[in-house]
This record gives C-alpha cells, sequence and structure tokens, in this order.
C-alpha cells in the first residue's frame, strides 16, 4: 500500500503563570499522545509522523515566540494534526492551533481528560474528532476510515463505526459512538517513541 499522509502531534503550551512552580523544570512531556502516535508510526498510510512540544521547543518561530505552525507546514504539510487536551490550562492555546491546522485544511484530533469530558466544547474549537479513553487501538481505526486516496477526507459514515469518540454529523448534530472497551493485552501495543517529538530545546534526563 502506497504511503499516504503526514500526521503531527501537538502538546499545546502551558499559560506563563502556570510554568512558575516546583515542576517547571521537568521537561517530560505527556507520554499519553506519544504512546498513541507510536502505534500509527509504521502504519501503511502514515507518510511522515512527529510531535511538537511547545513547552520544550528550540525550533521557528512566529512573531509572538511561539511555534510557527505556518513555517512547519509549508516546510512539511500534516493532512492529519493530533492534540493533547488533558490540561484544561493549555485549552485555550489547543484550541488556537487546532483552528489554524483546520484553516491549512487539515483533519484535527483530541484526547485527554479535558476534552473527554467537554466534548462539545471542542467540537464547535477546532476540533473534528474526540477520542474517548484509550487511543492506541482508536487511532488505528482512525486512519483508515479517513484515508482517501492518498489523502484524508472527514468520512462522517465510516466514523460512525468508530467506538469511542465523538464528532459533528454533517447537520452539526453531536455524535458519540458509544464507550470502547479497555484494551486487554498490553503486551501487544508498540513501545512508547519518545523521539517522535522534534525541535526539542531541552533534553531529557533520566
Amino acid at each position: 500500500m502506497q504511503k499516504e499522509f503526514t500526521i503531527i502531534g501537538m502538546i499545546p503550551r502551558y499559560p506563563k503563570h502556570s510554568q512558575n512552580n516546583i515542576y517547571a523544570k521537568i521537561k517530560m512531556p505527556p507520554v499519553g499522545i506519544l504512546s498513541v502516535m507510536s502505534q500509527i508510526h509504521h502504519d501503511p498510510h502514515c507518510k511522515e509522523i512527529y510531535a511538537i512540544d511547545e513547552n520544550n521547543y528550540s525550533g521557528p518561530q512566529d512573531d509572538l515566540g511561539l511555534p510557527d505552525h505556518s513555517f512547519l507546514q509549508a516546510r512539511q504539510p500534516a493532512q492529519l494534526a493530533l492534540f493533547y487536551g488533558g490540561m484544561s490550562n493549555s485549552i485555550p492555546r489547543m484550541f488556537s492551533v487546532a483552528r489554524q491546522y483546520k484553516d491549512f485544511g487539515a483533519i484535527t484530533i483530541a484526547g485527554g481528560s479535558h476534552v473527554d469530558a467537554l466534548p462539545p466544547e471542542a467540537l464547535s474549537s477546532g476540533i473534528d474528532i474526540v477520542v474517548h479513553g484509550e487511543g492506541e487501538e482508536t487511532i488505528t481505526e482512525l486512519l483508515t476510515v479517513l484515508a482517501d486516496n492518498g489523502d484524508v477526507d472527514l468520512n462522517r459514515s465510516g466514523l460512525a463505526d468508530v467506538s469511542g469518540i465523538s464528532f459533528l454529523d454533517e447537520n452539526g448534530a453531536y455524535v458519540f459512538t458509544g464507550a470502547r472497551q479497555p484494551i486487554e493485552n498490553l503486551n501487544e501495543l508498540a513501545d512508547t517513541d519518545l523521539t517522535l517529538v522534534k525541535y526539542l530545546k531541552k533534553r531529557w534526563k533520566t
């Protein structure tokens, strides 16, 4: 099968006031989104996949000193944008970047405790699909549904068959496909690949 599209993962920047605490010096990213991305790293639909941690970033910046997503998109266009939506204080930034990627033409997908609890908010704020609960198996099904002859398409009829997600139908009505069963065998999952994070400002220490 021909490899088809590029996927970017995003850990949105936390507001400055939350960076002034005893944990601020810890640069380890949330591993949930990286675990999800690791499951599709070698998927035949995936041409390229990488992540950006806006809280530990040394790449191109915009006029506000934030990651320059227009530059990143021009350099390596992403058709799918995945977002970590677990920290409520970073949600405004996540929505802002998600809208930007929608303007680029990408399909936006978010998971994490905040969007899990408030999916209608996310779906009206730049997110196309909310993943509820564990996303490691869900993401592989989503790639199959969204793949469309070398590109991606928000295939809503196909999305209805993927459990554990929510989205808006063609009429803007909220759709929840039902809870997904917990993953039974964690040993079958690919190991989390921390090297998916690019443009690191500070390397992690063990």
